[in-house]
């Protein structure tokens, strides 16, 4: 996966809870430190599982049951991004902060992104940017949630009908716009 400006944000073994032990040049080694152990994926198939849900997100590709209604996909350069708070556009810059979100929307227009990080180890409740009458917001991750309803896609996420949402402590969640042509089925999770 790779963040907006094309940076990794995930490494190879990240998604099996891998360590080089501090060496971050694995790649050009040749010892035990720097190889991949395939038994992992076995032992850590939340944290894989979790791992390629984000990665067909991102890429639009149907991974499984649970991924999004078509393709919409990731993909591309944000045409812009506002930064918030708990108070839409009051981000908390200072040493002291526990909590940030951004509003992402991509160069398409079709989709935009809100991810939410809560440090703080009480529960915060974040408010929500306006959307247009016909799109709504839908909670795709929810890393407070249980295995497998952290990351829910499709007609599986929970629709956000409110113009808040409660942020569980140290925990982060991604809202994702509904096709504006074609919002979600509103579910019960």
């Amino acid at each position: 996966m790779l963040l907006a400006s094309g940076t990794p944000m995930l490494l190879m073994g990240d998604e099996v809870r891998r360590t080089q032990h501090g060496n971050n040049n694995g790649y050009c080694s040749d010892e035990a430190g720097a190889w991949f152990d395939w038994g992992a994926v076995e032992g850590r198939a939340d944290v894989h599982r979790f791992a390629r849900e984000l990665i067909g997100l991102r890429a639009g590709r149907r991974r499984s049951e649970r991924c999004l209604r078509g393709s919409i996909g990731l993909r591309g350069v944000p045409r812009q991004m506002e930064w918030h708070g708990v108070r839409l556009r009051e981000p908390d810059w200072s040493e002291q902060s526990h909590s940030l979100a951004v509003r992402i929307a991509y160069e398409s227009g079709e989709i935009e992104l809100y991810v939410i990080l809560n440090a703080y180890w009480e529960a915060l409740t974040f408010e929500l940017p306006p959307l247009e009458e016909a799109v709504v917001w839908w909670r795709c991750v929810d890393t407070f949630r249980r295995v497998p309803e952290d990351i829910c896609l499709g007609a599986d996420a929970q629709v956000v009908v409110t113009s808040s949402i409660l942020v569980q402590p140290r925990s982060i969640v991604v809202l994702v716009t509904a096709d504006r042509s074609r919002p979600p089925t509103q579910t019960s999770g």
